[in-house]
């Protein structure tokens, strides 16, 4: 199932995006609402208007029960183990699960489920690079409702998967330096809501392109921000669109400006832009090679006014957890994306 967005609104016009402290701020992220409402395409290419202030969405407390875990390993690449993340005991009896090496969770977001392309490309690329345990977080059925339905429920879906990874890392004296969350658009809220209930802090959470509508700055406490894990890697693609144009972590990176993206064509609504953020930290795993400069803006990263900041590496297995602030590249317009020459 694509995450297919065909339009939305804003009535807020052009905003000029700030750097306050080295950070990059847009200052109409402050209002949740700055976005009215949309169209999309659903999966049968019906197209829909949904507004973001309608009556007619259900609202209700996300929980552990709107959650399904598949565990994929090198010993079980293309048919998932189902664990239940209510029973402890799944997991510690499962055939494919090993306490010995690192876990990652990827997060889907808003009309996606297990099968969609952030969950495949990124699982492909994780097992065929490192031997790690792979949940994919199954939360579709509630992530294919209305979006406020989808937005209102990460709350309590977030902190009840924080309290399951806290259990199973109790349970198996796991360090927080062995457990990673990966999230994409509404998913990357997800990973901030589980890493802020967990006692241990994972060691990272890679937020791909998080989500921006019904979400604000002035609420960190409802979105991703840098207190969920120990370090906060950040990559935006279609800011200003469908994501936030504002830092929201330890390290945030901006590939050719972060709005649009080469090779998407005019992309009026941002779709392809909103996937390339999955698709570039794919391929970091399998190519640690997308070298970002330190800057205060892209205009300045593209003037050269920043060619002797320092540099560090977007996505990569072993994130650059020493990077601290926001990072300019460019990459090609198609697969390899890397520049080689950077």
């Amino acid at each position: 199932m694509k995450y297919q967005f065909v339009l939305f609104v804003t009535l807020l016009g052009l905003i000029t995006i700030q750097t306050t402290s080295a950070r990059i701020i847009d200052p109409s992220e402050n209002d949740p609402m700055r976005v009215k409402w949309f169209l999309y395409e659903d999966k049968n290419g019906v197209i829909h208007n949904e507004t973001l202030m309608n009556p007619r969405a259900p609202i209700r407390k996300g929980d552990i029960t709107d959650v399904k875990l598949l565990l994929y390993t090198r010993s079980n690449p293309d048919e998932y183990e189902l664990l239940d993340p209510i029973n402890l005991n799944d997991i510690v009896s499962s055939k494919y699960f090993k306490s010995s090496r690192p876990s990652v969770f990827i997060i889907h977001g808003w009309n996606n489920e297990w099968s969609s392309p952030i969950n495949q490309i990124i699982l492909t690329a994780m097992l065929e690079t490192q031997d790690v345990n792979v949940f994919v977080v199954h939360w579709g059925e509630i992530a294919n409702k209305f979006y406020t339905t989808a937005k209102a429920a990460i709350p309590g879906i977030g902190m009840d998967l924080g309290f399951y990874i806290d259990d199973m890392m109790n349970h198996f004296k796991l360090s927080p330096k062995d457990v990673m969350l990966i999230g994409h658009s509404l998913g990357a809220h997800v990973a901030g809501a589980a890493g802020a209930a967990m006692m241990h802090k994972p060691h990272l959470i890679v937020g791909l392109d998080p989500a921006g509508p019904l979400f604000s700055l002035k609420k960190p406490e409802l979105r991703l921000d840098e207190t969920d894990a120990e370090h906060v890697h950040v990559i935006h693609t279609c800011g200003g669109f469908l994501s936030f144009k504002s830092s929201l972590g330890h390290s945030d990176f901006f590939p050719n400006g972060g709005s649009r993206q080469p090779g998407c064509g005019l992309d009026i609504i941002g779709t392809c832009a909103h996937s390339r953020s999955y698709k570039y930290y794919a391929e970091s795993l399998r190519h640690c090679a997308f070298k970002a400069v330190a800057c205060s803006s892209y205009h300045d990263f593209e003037d050269g006014m920043c060619d002797n900041n320092p540099a560090s590496l977007l996505g990569c297995f072993k994130v650059d957890k020493v990077a601290n602030g926001d990072f300019f590249l460019t990459t090609n317009d198609d697969e390899p994306f890397v520049v080689t020459s950077q």
